[in-house]
């Protein structure tokens, strides 16, 4: 065998009380030693005491054991000690401890080490992870290569591009898989040895909409695949791949909104009465949308969104410009779960509204300040109202905090909390106020409720950044040594999180706050 024996290192030490780990004793020879279960292998330990220059110390009552690990100090050392029934690991902090004590020594056997190469069959495939407890190796090209312990039962995940799909998992000799079927599968390697990962382009099937007059269109977009198909007739088709998400948008004539979708077995929509959803299929379908009159924002009351959104999304219209967004009764207030996206010049003297639709007398982007590339960059973000559209339903507008509070806090030292906003009438910017109703601290327990997104924010020099994270204003100035900034609600979907926060997630150890220049969401909340 290639192994060596060296001895133990801390680490190795730390299996000995690890959290869960049981340890037992030998009660005829307690004078002598005892056995520890380490992972459910007995091993004995000698309680022979060490040697502190010519005297014999602890004998009977403690075992000493060398690891290979230098201490924080010069001339020390850490090791594990044996004393009753548990084997604990300590850092020698004294004379006592000292690199000249004489320690016992146990060896142990290093893991060999083999080279699995990793080839690509077919189409499609992104790269194949192998994961072992926090370690984790990624192949991305075919034939490339991971060193995998021997012996060891690592997951395997293959990757696929959208459109895509797994088919199989096939080993040379010196590999065991679990499946050659499953994705994911584990995998075992007694030697050098080959893996290959075998991928096909999804299949493709016909999808039939239907809907009532009140329906204009029906649109499916998937952006890794770039194009959108619509449907503009009831009874249209669409050809859709198996597997894969689709954005599903909806418009209406005036006055309208989703009532619900429906779908045969073989679809699945993430919400059956919002405007906008998603859509996924693993055959022929057919999908049937029922619209109804809209509910418009500003006469939804508190207790009527209990009452039809405590346990979905319930789509309401807000009747200044006519966008649909879909709410959600949580935790004791009325929130928007889709991103605002009202733009432009809007005033409440306009005829096609009235004037209590809004919080302010009159809310208005100038066409020459509303963008990050125009007048936006730097500190002028501070004086000016800046907001990015994006374009779609989903994502909806990036507002500024001077664009948030439709032009009311400017300056970058303006601490004041906002008695006006771009919300509709009696709807307002969430606060940051524990865990009260109305406030972004109420929500972090509620992430499906909520329906977060990604997206990233504006920073002050025009650019997107942060795509894989979502954030969204609060009224509430952040409380650390800074006036400008005021705190956020995050959406943090990075590093297998999957998380809401305001900060004090390992990445996030502060608060989660922007400062009022940056463009990030807005979601109304209402209250009463």
């Amino acid at each position: 065998s290639s192994s060596t024996s060296t001895a133990f290192t801390r680490e190795f030490g730390q299996l000995f009380y690890s959290s869960g780990i049981t340890n037992s004793i030998d009660a005829e020879n307690y004078a002598t030693g005892g056995f520890s279960n380490v992972r459910g292998n007995p091993i004995f330990f000698t309680r022979a005491g060490y040697i502190n220059g010519s005297t014999l110390n602890y004998r009977t009552n403690y075992g000493y054991y060398w690891s290979s690990v230098n201490g924080g100090v010069s001339g020390q050392a850490y090791y594990a000690y044996f004393y009753g029934s548990s084997l604990n690991s300590a850092y020698a902090y004294n004379n006592n401890e000292n690199k000249y004590s004489g320690y016992s020594v146990r060896c142990l056997t290093e893991t060999d080490i083999h080279t699995a190469t990793v080839n690509f069959a077919g189409t499609g495939i992104s790269s194949v992870t192998f994961t072992n407890g926090a370690e984790t190796q990624t192949v991305s090209t075919s034939g490339g290569t991971a060193s995998l312990k021997q012996g060891v039962n690592y997951k395997i995940t293959a990757s696929m591009a959208t459109g895509y799909e797994f088919t199989s998992w096939a080993t040379a000799v010196n590999g065991t898989l679990g499946s050659t079927s499953t994705n994911p599968s584990t995998y075992r390697v007694d030697d050098d040895t080959t893996l290959t990962v075998t991928g096909q382009e999804s299949p493709s099937y016909t999808v039939t909409v239907n809907f009532d007059p009140n329906v204009s269109s029906v649109g499916f977009y998937n952006a890794d695949l770039g194009s959108t198909q619509q449907v503009t007739t009831s009874g249209g088709t669409v050809t859709l791949k198996r597997g894969v998400n689709y954005v599903v948008s909806s418009s209406y004539a005036s006055g309208y909104v989703a009532d619900s979708w429906t779908t045969t077995n073989d679809g699945a929509f993430s919400s059956t009465t919002a405007n906008a959803t998603t859509y996924v299929t693993n055959g022929a379908t057919t999908i049937n949308l029922q619209s109804r009159e809209a509910t418009y924002m500003q006469d939804l009351t508190l207790a009527s969104c209990q009452a039809l959104a405590a346990s979905d999304q319930y789509m309401v219209q807000d009747r200044r410009d006519h966008s649909d967004y879909s709410v959600r009764y949580i935790n004791g207030a009325c929130w928007m779960t889709q991103n605002l996206r009202i733009t432009g010049t809007v005033s409440a003297t306009d005829s096609n509204f009235t004037g209590n639709d809004f919080n302010v007398s009159a809310y208005s982007l100038d066409s020459t300040d509303s963008s990050y590339s125009g007048h936006c960059n730097g500190a002028n973000g501070y004086n000016y109202a800046c907001s990015e559209d994006s374009g779609d339903n989903i994502k909806g507008v990036w507002y500024n905090f001077a664009a948030a509070t439709a032009g009311t806090i400017l300056g970058s030292s303006n601490s004041n909390v906002p008695t006006q906003d771009i919300c509709p009438a009696g709807w307002h910017m969430p606060n940051k106020n524990s865990n009260a109703a109305g406030s972004i601290d109420g929500l972090l327990s509620y992430k499906n409720s909520f329906l977060p997104i990604d997206g990233g924010y504006y920073n002050d020099s025009g650019s997107l950044v942060y795509r894989t994270e979502g954030f969204w204003w609060a009224s509430t100035a952040y409380s650390g040594s800074t006036t400008t900034g005021r705190y956020n609600l995050g959406y943090y979907n990075v590093q297998n999180k999957d998380i809401l926060h305001v900060g004090g997630i390992t990445e996030y150890t502060n608060a989660c706050w922007s400062r009022r220049m940056i463009g990030v969401y807005m979601r109304c909340v209402r209250t009463t």
